[in-house]
């Protein structure tokens, strides 16, 4: 069962903050941290790295300077993907 995110958009306080998020789209999955990073996984080719607070249109891809958080991100996708990262990937037309 995925977690609610209405406390957050009624500007709420929560009783236990996430780390992560993990989402699926139709080239991959992706995660995005609490402090702001971002990992899109592209199946078909390499992957995309984001420092949102920094570059909020993601523009400018860190994943050749920031090898070790690419890393460590894509070790938690595998996790949450359940050891397959195609499972991350959308599977509707």
């Amino acid at each position: 069962m995925g977690v609610s995110f209405l406390s957050q958009l009624l500007k709420e306080k929560t009783e236990s903050a996430h780390s992560y998020i993990v989402f699926g789209s139709n080239t991959g999955p992706a995660i995005v941290t609490a402090d702001g990073w971002k990992l899109t996984l592209l199946l078909s080719r390499n992957t995309i790295d984001f420092f949102l607070p920094d570059d909020p249109q993601e523009l400018n891809d860190l994943s050749t300077i920031h090898v070790d958080k690419v890393s460590e991100l894509k070790s938690l996708l595998l996790k949450e993907c359940g050891g397959n990262l195609r499972n991350g990937v959308n599977k509707a037309g």
